[in-house]
């Protein structure tokens, strides 16, 4: 589940990565440590690619906008911005002073970046991320943290006291607001009308929140961990820590109530972002598992043939809303189909299992996180982690799932697999599709695929 159920990655090396962004159909991160290796690009944030940086310095914050690339360091002589139009081939940049550089955004046509350290010279701007000019910062506090929403830059800092907001809505000029507590506010974000921080100390209110960017509310954090990142995508606030055992990641509809996640492991959480439907994070510690992943959706290629109750087949594409199909061979089980959603896929990866590697009838295309049968559907394990699949790179495609009344599954090659729950977290069934509408339980949410409620057979590895 997205923002949910976490996946280890292979880093392209151990470095100390810090921070990782999404733009141009690419995932980047930056790091304070390696040689020559500072900066790893993924296509679909599972497979990583060394590339080298335009100094061994320490690079902490990079975002995307305007066509390029552009990351920050808190060292370095003069050179203390680098730029990509590709994430590939980076350019060193001059600065506009050697301050301590945090944290760096774009918003409304301009590269914003915070810093440290620096004597009212905490901000630069740019508009196109090499020709930087020196501003006036609302006060010298070590700010680490910056976005853009709402027509609004907003900045946070773990310095100051009552002050350790402040914003502006042009880059230029700021002003100083309240923060909700002196606590060390880390990372800011923005989504769904709502400005959240998170703060690595603090007794239960390491988060505040804020409609405007300057009344702001503390709420209780799910953990008083040292809350290192926090972003927003697809319905969902996301932190991640680098402290915790087992918890160092927590989740939010709304910024208001947080949950406990499961990180999938316990390393120094740097960064999140969040693209092309997934959450990706990254780490400064760990042996080579220094990236996570969650949020692939469970779908398969629309030409994937779905054996229907009379023994045909269709491709999935085709299927409409009130089709039959067959669910289960050996009880002749049916379903009615009550949607069939379909989402656009662009340069990245799923998974195919070959042809008769589980007696399928062809080489079924799935993503890598789709729930199959096994083991005389005595278990269930992830498309990507059955032995001898393959993974396959799609430059343009559409991804179809189909959706029941209740939990379900269905044959794609004769491969059976799970369907979408209509609890699903991020995509339920509205009571409307329901074809039973007595069927429809209010309140309910699916966040794990061994969800009890979903009385399936328990997920393997």
């Amino acid at each position: 589940m997205s923002g949910i159920t976490w996946t280890s990655r292979t880093s392209a090396s151990d470095n100390g990565w810090y921070s990782v962004t999404y733009g141009n159909e690419l995932f980047v991160a930056v790091s304070f440590s390696g040689e020559g290796n500072r900066v790893m690009t993924s296509p679909d944030g599972i497979t990583w690619t060394s590339r080298t940086s335009a100094a061994d310095i320490n690079w902490f914050s990079l975002t995307y906008g305007n066509g390029s690339f552009v990351a920050v360091s808190s060292s370095g002589a003069g050179n203390r911005v680098m730029t990509s139009p590709d994430g590939i081939t980076w350019s060193s940049q001059t600065s506009a002073a050697d301050n301590s550089w945090r944290s760096v955004t774009y918003g409304d046509g301009l590269f914003v970046a915070v810093s440290a350290t620096g004597s009212g010279n905490r901000v630069m701007t740019s508009p196109d991320g090499i020709t930087w000019t020196s501003r006036t910062s609302a006060t010298n506090n070590d700010w680490f943290s910056l976005t853009y929403g709402n027509g609004l830059f907003v900045s946070v800092s773990v310095s100051g006291t009552g002050n350790r907001v402040m914003t502006s809505s042009d880059g230029i000029t700021w002003f100083s607001q309240t923060s909700a507590a002196d606590n060390d506010w880390r990372s800011v974000t923005y989504g769904d009308g709502l400005f959240v921080a998170v703060s690595s100390s603090g007794t239960g209110n390491r988060v505040m929140t804020s409609p405007d960017g300057i009344t702001w509310t503390s709420r209780t954090s799910a953990a008083d961990n040292f809350w290192r990142s926090v972003i927003y995508g697809n319905g969902l606030f996301v932190a991640v820590s680098s402290t915790g055992s087992g918890n160092r990641v927590m989740t939010s509809p709304d910024g208001i109530t947080w949950s406990s996640q499961t990180s999938a492991a316990d390393n120094s959480w740097g960064g999140v972002t969040y693209g092309n439907g997934l959450f990706v994070a990254v780490s400064y510690s760990g042996s080579g598992n220094r990236v996570m992943t969650s949020g692939e959706l469970v779908c398969v290629l629309g030409s994937t043939k779905i054996l229907m109750k009379n023994g045909i087949t269709k491709e999935i594409k085709d299927i409409k809303v009130g089709d039959e199909i067959l669910e289960d061979k050996k009880t002749n089980k049916t379903n009615i189909v009550s949607r069939n959603l379909n989402f656009k896929i662009a340069k990245n990866y799923v998974t195919k299992i070959p042809k008769d590697l589980m007696d399928n009838s062809e080489d079924l295309f799935i993503s890598g996180c789709h729930p199959v049968w096994v083991n005389n559907d005595k278990n269930r394990i992830l498309a990507e982690d059955i032995i001898g699949v393959e993974k396959y790179y799609i430059e343009e495609d559409i991804l179809y799932t189909l959706q029941f009344d209740e939990e379900g599954t269905y044959y794609a090659f004769d491969i059976k697999i799970d369907s979408l729950s209509p609890y699903h977290q991020f995509y339920p069934l509205p009571k409307t599709l329901f074809i039973n509408k007595d069927r429809y339980i209010e309140g309910i949410k699916i966040l794990t695929e061994d969800d009890e409620i979903r009385n399936k057979p328990k997920m393997i590895k």
